[in-house]
């Protein structure tokens, strides 16, 4: 039994050092992101909420950076709002 657990902790990833992405066009949206977040000074929700009308792109991006994957972030969105797409949920709100 113990050889087993063994054979698991071996299989488990490190998580004291974590690679970076190797996907360069990720990297440079998350730049873009955290440039336009640093621009705004003192982010509010309000501040936020003309940041992402802008860039609907950053969405996905500042979720994970909460700690939610795309679908928990789909899920969520359909729970509260009834609509798991967030620019859907940006073009019902522009025609209210």
């Amino acid at each position: 039994m113990q050889n087993n657990f063994q054979d698991f902790l071996t299989s488990l990833s490190n998580l004291d050092t974590i690679e970076p992405r190797q996907d360069l066009e990720m990297q440079q949206k998350i730049a873009e992101v955290v440039a336009g977040l640093r621009e705004l000074g003192t982010i509010t929700r309000d501040s936020l909420a003309v940041f992402l009308k802008v860039h609907p792109e950053a969405v996905p991006i500042i979720a994970a950076c909460a700690g939610l994957g795309q679908e928990q972030l789909k899920n969520q969105l359909r729970h509260h709002l009834g609509t798991s797409g967030w620019v859907n949920l940006q073009e019902i709100k522009l025609m209210n």
